[in-house]
């Protein structure tokens, strides 16, 4: 199966982040299932999204944030 058209950056960068709604994650993640391309551009951006969760200081949790 040759693949003719992949989503845009910014919707793959929504997808990423989880931001997307139900909907436009299942097109997302059943083209990435097909696209070994678009699934290498995911990860690329999870892993900077890890890294910048991991270069911010901690801080503390609002009270009653867990309620």
């Amino acid at each position: 199966m040759t693949i003719a058209h992949h989503p845009d950056e910014e919707l793959l960068a929504a997808y990423a982040a989880g931001a997307l709604d139900l909907g436009q994650r299942v097109a997302i993640a059943t083209h990435l299932a097909a696209c070994e391309s678009c699934r290498g551009w995911i990860r690329a951006m999870e892993q900077v999204g890890g890294a910048l969760i991991s270069d911010m200081a901690p801080t503390a949790l609002a009270e009653g944030a867990l309620a």
